[in-house]
């Protein structure tokens, strides 16, 4: 791994001596910080590992973070102001060292596999996960790399019950909590495409309540929402979160159901880098989506095929929590929650191998895992593949009743219960009952 250190000689210090507090012209990049590593990712963009306040920070090299890194070690080191055209030589020659170098390791964010074993990124330390077992464990490995909003998880604690989560929720159907239980606890597989929860219910349902304790437990932020303002800076945001939150829709644009459905399954996405010149970005993102909405935002049969659908019902008035207390009793049971996330996955590890259904659905990857987190939990199998074909239902469901060609066949079978007769005599018959 390409490594700069400092070295001086005494003719370079005189002459710095005799220019302090001046902007700095002729300053070696090598000169500018005590140990940088230097490396590029699976895409072939450079990355630097630098020391934040005693971690190891992994940071773009074209970003602002490295530039300001320089910065602060130029002053610090030397008393020198580095001037922006200076500075602006100074990565691009870090850059091509990264490029050029021989270094390569490929970065995630929040989770990562490493063989058998699943790694979560808790901001500071990592989590180990392994059959049976989890630890915490330094994070001294180049697997991570963090963005500016990202915030530090909790760290966990084993003892508690990630079921105390059904608290904080109005949901009834035993069904329904089981599919929620196995999307938080799979949602810390890295390499699996990932169903996306749709969350739907009247005003007063917690639906937006709910998302924000998954965020906070699953890949906590500093905004609570991601919002769809144009495809570019969409795809800049989802570049940079593990899970993507979508709250209030009201109807998704057709553009962002096939992107969804891509951000499910892990398709690459090509963009220009800049408008004057012909290279081109291409990244692959499998994210976790969380979308909710009053109706059900989403109708399309392809991405319903890809949704855990989750009604939920009005909460009555002399039911309704404080919103504030809420938010404390979560915060105080969130370590407990976490910690069993990962005690429960540990155990799905263990009962993996031996999965076998009968049928194997659409996200037959999640189906597997989640019949694995329902013996984890203490349930049979069957009752994960229970509530799974029960959601299967609710999607036929949904996408009829989006349907004006499904809702007028529907009435014309009540009406005649069989279809008879030419397109063009049950057609006419139609446009008469409507």
């Amino acid at each position: 791994m390409a490594k700069m250190g400092k070295g001086k000689s005494k003719k370079a210090k005189s002459k710095e001596n005799a220019n302090d507090g001046k902007f700095s012209s002729a300053i070696n990049a090598k000169d500018l910080t005590e140990e940088i590593e230097l490396f590029k990712d699976q895409y072939g963009d450079g990355y630097a590992a630098i020391f934040d306040n005693g971690i190891k920070t992994i940071v773009p090299i074209r970003g602002k973070a490295f530039a300001n890194h320089l910065r602060l070690r130029a002053f610090l080191d030397d008393k020198k102001i580095i001037s922006k055209s200076k500075l602006e030589s100074f990565v691009l020659q870090y850059e091509a060292f990264a490029i050029f170098g021989n270094q390569q390791h490929s970065l995630e964010i929040r989770t990562a596999r490493q063989g058998s074993e699943f790694l979560y990124d808790l901001g500071t330390d990592v989590v180990r996960i392994a059959s049976k077992a989890w630890k915490i464990e330094s994070n001294d490995r180049l697997l991570f790399k963090r963005y500016p909003g990202m915030q530090r998880q909790v760290e966990p604690l084993a003892g508690s019950s990630l079921l105390r989560i059904l608290e904080f929720i109005n949901i009834k159907d035993e069904d329904d909590q089981l599919l929620l239980i196995v999307f938080i606890v799979t949602a810390f597989i890295p390499d699996i495409p990932h169903p996306i929860l749709a969350i739907h219910g009247p005003q007063g349902s917690a639906k937006s309540s709910l998302q924000r304790f998954l965020i906070q437990l699953l890949d906590p932020w500093a905004t609570d929402d991601v919002p769809i303002l144009n495809l570019k800076e969409f795809l800049q945001i989802v570049s940079h979160r593990w899970v993507i939150p979508l709250d209030n829709l009201g109807e998704l644009p057709p553009l962002y159901s096939d992107l969804l459905c891509k951000l499910v399954t892990g398709a690459g996405f090509t963009k220009r880098q800049l408008f004057t010149d012909d290279d081109d970005i291409t990244r692959a993102f499998r994210r976790v989506i969380i979308l909710t909405g009053i109706n059900l935002p989403i109708n399309k049969p392809d991405i319903l095929d890809r949704c855990i659908i989750l009604p939920l019902d009005r909460i009555q008035d002399n039911q309704r929590k404080d919103e504030a207390f809420l938010n404390k009793e979560f915060s105080n049971l969130r370590a407990g929650l976490l910690g069993d996330c990962f005690t429960l996955l540990s155990k799905a590890m263990e009962y993996y191998p031996e999965i076998q259904l009968d049928e194997k659905p659409r996200l037959a990857d999640f189906a597997m895992w989640g019949a694995a987190v329902a013996k984890a939990l203490g349930r049979d199998v069957n009752d994960f593949v229970r509530a799974f074909k029960k959601n299967i239902d609710r999607q036929n469901e949904e996408a009829l009743d989006s349907s004006p060609l499904a809702a007028v066949i529907i009435h014309y079978l009540r009406i005649n219960n069989r279809l008879h007769g030419t397109p063009t005599d049950i057609l006419k018959e139609t446009q008469n009952h409507h």
